[in-house]
């Protein structure tokens, strides 16, 4: 059955479990039709179509959250009906829902970053746990990842937004922001982009939203004299402190990360109750990315990765991933050598061919690395540190 087939399927089965008044079953299947239709967008063969299915996914959501509600709180009034994000009475949908995707990213698939995930992971347990009666605990909304670019700061809030699913038994939904889409040139629209992306959110509880190059957002405003600028950043912080949440069970974690902490407006920063310095990994890390990068595509390493790693000091895990690719590439193009030829050639036989693959070896690395100047100096961590202690 194709992914499409299936999303109609789902569809249908929530339109008749929805006549029929079940609407906690209604609900589900609508959840499975936003993630199938997340997951379809990926491979949509146009950018209009990507949107389309995207903004379809985000659809099928909300409405999942509103069945939800009616089924589980009678008494109250669905969060869909609450507040409306139709296309009709929203212009700026498009935009919201191009951020939105299906969280894909698990924390095996982070290398490293062991203390931060365990963090992380308490942190979001702990606000979707049930409190004793007459208990209110101090739930996490709010975190800030700082550190050299590369580090991981995206992937972690991609599985920040997986464990949510996870501990939700659900799909979670994860807004990842662009800022570029969020920074108009028409006056007053990104700050109207912001407040309709958590009202989206909201409607699509439990989510996670990502800001990245989150400095780009909120200046320090004794620098910034824009009057845009100071709107955008009023309308953050409103968000930030969860007042349209107030009295109802939605969550929304906001994350951001950001290379340069110290350049963020003050008002900004005090709201985030976790900031976490996100490091460049360690010789063990390092070592566990490299294995990663290497045989979760299906490759292997006759080397020593822990060697390999001690010779990879300063590397980001983006760097990392680099080095192994063109270590990869500079394999295959040795054994399929040939393979150009083919180009000249009928494209079946192209398309026959069986691409040759070998085990990588020490040497496969050795040019590269001599080559190769890690980006995370002691120079570079130094702000990092001094901010962070700071911080403490």
């Amino acid at each position: 059955m194709s992914r499409y087939q299936a999303i109609l399927d789902c569809v249908r089965a929530a339109r008749a479990d929805f006549d029929a008044q079940r609407f906690e079953q209604a609900a589900r299947a609508y959840q499975r039709a936003s993630r199938l239709m997340a997951q379809f967008a990926k491979d949509a063969a146009t950018q209009s179509e990507e949107q389309y299915r995207r903004r379809k996914a985000l659809e099928y959501r909300e409405k999942a959250q509103s069945l939800l509600a009616r089924a589980q709180r009678p008494e109250e009034k669905p969060l869909a009906e609450k507040e409306a994000v139709s296309e009709r009475q929203d212009p700026l949908r498009d935009i919201v829902s191009s951020f939105y995707a299906a969280p894909q990213v698990s924390w095996e698939d982070i290398g490293g970053l062991d203390d931060v995930k365990r963090d992380l992971r308490f942190t979001l347990a702990l606000s979707l746990a049930t409190p004793p009666e007459g208990v209110r605990l101090p739930a996490w909304r709010n975190l800030l990842f700082y550190g050299p670019p590369g580090t991981g700061k995206t992937l972690l809030a991609a599985g920040a937004a997986k464990a949510v699913a996870d501990l939700a038994t659900d799909q979670c939904a994860f807004f990842n922001v662009k800022v570029s889409s969020v920074l108009s040139k028409y006056f007053g629209e990104s700050a109207k982009i912001i407040s309709s992306l958590y009202a989206a959110a909201r409607n699509a509880s439990p989510s996670v939203v990502f800001f990245d190059e989150f400095e780009s957002l909120t200046p320090d405003r004794e620098s910034e004299e824009s009057g845009p600028a100071w709107r955008i950043l009023s309308t953050i912080l409103a968000e930030m402190d969860g007042l349209a949440e107030k009295g109802r069970q939605t969550y929304v974690l906001t994350i951001a990360a950001t290379n340069l902490p110290w350049k963020m407006d003050q008002a900004v920063l005090s709201r985030f109750e976790k900031r976490v310095l996100i490091p460049p990994p360690d010789t063990p890390a390092r070592a566990r990315m490299l294995r990663l990068f290497i045989e979760k595509p299906g490759f292997t390493f006759d080397g020593d990765y822990q060697t390999l790693a001690e010779d990879t000091e300063g590397c980001t895990g983006r760097e990392l991933e680099q080095l192994c690719k063109r270590a990869l590439n500079h394999m295959l193009l040795e054994q399929n050598a040939q393979l150009p030829a083919y180009l000249d050639g009928p494209l079946d036989a192209l398309r026959a061919h069986r691409i040759a693959v070998r085990p990588l070896r020490a040497e496969d690395f050795r040019p590269l690395l001599e080559s190769m100047t890690p980006s995370v100096t002691p120079k570079v961590i130094a702000p990092f540190l001094a901010y962070q202690s700071g911080e403490s």
